[in-house]
């Protein structure tokens, strides 16, 4: 029976992805060829090239030794166009992918075209938050995997030496950095994510609701008076970003924190195990949700956040014809793969937080410094249980829709474009003529159903 084993001279990618199995496939010549015990048909799971496909591929090791699964295997390709080379796959019906683990963003595609099944209920509780993600119009259609989030980062270290308090306002925080007070690490390219951040930040501004369309128009509201002032305090907080982390990669933008260049950094759950690999002090950190805006009432209004990829596992409809694909996408979602995922720094996903108070241990016993563990725990946990969200946009070709939005707030924040409302004025100008062209009432249909609330749990 054939086996999957470590690759040595040969590439890595071009064996997980099928070439090594096409090539052993071919016929023999040796007389005996007849007679060789046939080589299984692998069955694909397609999954993007990042970090953490090592501990997938450590997984579906154990998965298949336990459950006599020998023929799955992980198809890896580049992470950028992964749900768009599944969808091409899906359309032209060539069924190379039996299952897959896709961006949060995809799967209104993926269920407008009935490509998939619906997903069995996670075996543990979810915050709502990351339970909505996995659901699609009420019913379930993903399993559990990543649990991205936006938070704050700080050097506790520095301010503290300063003499200065950490702002619990956007405004505030933005005043310090007008100041020069505080240096604030803010994305602001599309490598850096900019978008994703500064939808977790502006959703906290009061009049911000509903946040990307009215649903019973589709007219988009990204132009609101509240999105214009969240892009100003954006702008104030990007100008105190160290000049050579303002065009750089997301890695640059970390490191401003690290080497002190910056106090504040605003970024995704996994900047704090970035940081451990680095043998950076994490004591020196102080971690919590992101701050929030006065309201109306006078209160601080903080909104949770669901933001980034927010990876899960998919089943192609039709193709899982012995459920073994199902069965290991679920068990990803189990609190020992959950465990075995998240006290890796390497693998860059973020644990999920099934109560308010989850469990320092495991990472203790991985050599984690038991008090900024359990502080980033806790700001995860309370980021993804507010019940006060910012929802996922999640519509027809979804990144369309966010490219056009980054590509103006880029524009603006690097003088392109001379005011937030012109930058947010083309941007809702570029979102009608998409929906137009993809179709009012099947982009309100999608929008609609992304919005319902997941099944009990």
């Amino acid at each position: 029976m054939y086996q999957l084993g470590k690759p040595t001279a040969l590439d890595r990618r071009r064996f997980l992805t099928g070439a090594i199995v096409s090539s052993l496939a071919r016929p023999r010549s040796s007389a005996r060829a007849q007679d060789a015990e046939p080589i299984p048909v692998p069955i694909r799971i397609q999954t993007p090239d990042l970090p953490f496909v090592d501990a997938l591929q450590q997984e579906l090791a154990l998965f298949a030794q336990e459950n006599d699964a020998d023929r799955l295997l992980l198809s890896i390709v580049p992470a950028e166009p992964a749900a768009d080379s599944l969808l091409s796959d899906l359309r032209l019906g060539e069924g190379r992918f039996s299952g897959a683990v896709v961006p949060a963003w995809s799967i209104p595609d993926l269920v407008r075209d009935r490509f998939i099944e619906p997903a069995p209920p996670p075996p543990v509780r979810l915050p709502p938050a990351i339970a909505q993600l996995r659901s699609f119009g009420g019913e379930w259609v993903a399993t559990d995997f990543d649990h991205d989030c936006t938070l704050l980062f700080t050097r506790a270290d520095l301010l503290d030496a300063a003499g200065i308090e950490l702002p619990e306002t956007w405004s505030d925080l933005a005043e310090a950095a007008r100041f020069g007070a505080i240096r604030v690490a803010a994305p602001q390219t599309f490598a850096q994510q900019v978008t994703s951040h500064f939808s977790a930040m502006a959703a906290s501004v009061p009049g911000s609701d509903p946040f990307w369309f009215d649903a019973d128009s589709m007219t988009p509201v990204i132009d609101s008076e509240a999105h214009r002032r969240a892009l100003e305090i954006w702008q104030t907080l990007s100008s105190s970003t160290p000049e050579s982390a303002r065009t750089g990669s997301t890695g640059d933008l970390w490191q401003c924190l690290l080497d002190g260049s910056a106090e504040v950094l605003i970024a995704r759950a996994d900047f704090l195990p970035f940081a451990l690999e680095r043998g950076f002090d994490l004591n020196r950190l102080y971690v919590a949700p992101l701050p929030g805006e006065p309201s109306f009432d006078g209160t601080i209004q903080r909104v949770g956040n669901a933001a980034g990829a927010n990876w899960g596992g998919v089943t192609i409809d039709g193709l899982d014809r012995t459920g073994e694909v199902s069965r290991f996408l679920s068990s990803l979602s189990l609190p020992a793969s959950q465990t075995r995922f998240s006290v890796n720094p390497q693998n860059g996903i973020t644990p999920a937080p099934n109560d308010a108070n989850p469990d320092v241990g495991p990472f203790e016993a991985a050599g984690w410094p038991a008090t900024p563990t359990a502080t980033w725990l806790g700001a995860i946990a309370e980021t993804l249980w507010n019940p006060h969200q910012l929802p996922q946009l999640r519509i027809a070709e979804t990144q369309r829709y966010l490219g056009t939005y980054e590509s103006r707030i880029v524009s603006f924040l690097d003088g392109a474009i001379a005011s937030p409302d012109e930058a947010l004025t083309a941007a809702a100008d570029d979102w009608r003529t998409i929906t137009e062209a993809i179709g009012v009432e099947t982009q309100q249909d999608l929008y609609r159903q992304s919005l319902m609330p997941a099944p009990p749990q």
